[in-house]
């Protein structure tokens, strides 16, 4: 039986910015969308078995050996940190943590978060980089539905409000970007509550959850 791949650490101290609504709207998107880009647990697994025992048998077909060839090419399963990596495939790039699609949500949201709710190309370049089986277009499909984002006004488009019925997409623009590199704290949800109205106020409060902790990866 295959290793369990190894989960990164977790903090209990970083609040989500996707509600359990976008959780079921991106589970449902996913499986409309669904790609061998994406990888699942059982995935992780096959890739798993077949790198620690790669002579335990034999190929039944040549599509079989041609993805185990491709497996061997592309991923490496670190025995003593027990987990899945992508290998870099230039020398300026690094090794990738290999994500299953039932992480996803919980890696873009420490992701964005880290970087204090930057845009869709900052936070995609910051996921691709150190994360393999995330698509860009996952990234924006959840960007657009950060309750941080919806309700900040640099990031709403011009002519929407924040008591708009859908949430509007968040701009990647540099002065997006440098607001939040020269705040002086990190954005807290607690100061955008108080910009906005008591009606916009208790739909914002509904939406905010907080789990019993975060999944993040430690690089």
């Amino acid at each position: 039986m295959a290793a369990e791949p190894a989960e990164p650490a977790f903090s209990l101290n970083r609040p989500t910015t996707f509600s359990p609504g976008t959780r079921a709207a991106f589970a449902q998107y996913v499986e409309n969308t669904a790609t061998s880009r994406r990888l699942t647990l059982d995935d992780c697994h096959s890739i798993i078995d077949w790198l620690s025992h790669p002579n335990a048998s034999r190929p039944v077909s040549q599509k079989d050996w041609s993805r185990r060839n491709y497996v061997r090419k592309t991923f490496a399963w670190l025995v003593n940190e027990q987990e899945l990596v992508a290998l870099a495939k230039k020398d300026n790039e690094r090794d990738r943590r290999v994500v299953t699609v039932e992480k996803i949500v919980d890696i873009v949201n420490y992701v964005h978060t880290s970087n204090r709710h930057a845009g869709w190309d900052a936070t995609w370049r910051d996921v691709s980089g150190s994360y393999y089986g995330i698509l860009r277009s996952d990234v924006i499909f959840l960007l657009k539905r950060c309750v941080v984002c919806a309700h900040n006004p640099r990031k709403r488009p011009k002519g929407s409000s924040a008591g708009g019925a859908a949430s509007p997409p968040v701009t990647d623009n540099a002065h997006s970007v440098r607001h939040f590199e020269q705040s002086p704290q990190p954005l807290r949800l607690a100061s955008i509550e108080n910009l906005l109205n008591p009606e916009v106020r208790d739909v914002y409060q509904e939406t905010l959850w907080y789990p019993e902790f975060d999944f993040y990866g430690d690089e």
